[in-house]
């Protein structure tokens, strides 16, 4: 299966970091920066859930610690995922 592949243009000093890091944990340079990306993109999520609890209203913060409690307690049940 091949796979589609492109070129960016980023400067020296910069595909010089990226390849040092990716050689420094034995992933390829895309596999890194696939990495970076997923790490960015979850980062942007949990701040997102940050801005939206702090927006919600007390009644909302009740209703929704409620409900985690209740899946938490799911975790207890003794069943197997």
């Amino acid at each position: 299966m091949a796979t589609d592949v492109t070129t960016i243009k980023v400067r020296k000093p910069v595909r010089d970091r990226i390849n040092a890091a990716a050689r420094s944990e034995q992933v390829s340079a895309n596999d890194f920066i696939e990495r970076l990306l997923q790490e960015h993109v979850r980062k942007q999520r949990i701040q997102q859930a940050k801005v939206a609890m702090q927006k919600m209203t007390p009644e909302g913060r009740e209703s929704y610690h409620a409900e985690t409690e209740a899946w938490d307690e799911t975790l207890e049940d003794g069943l197997s995922a």
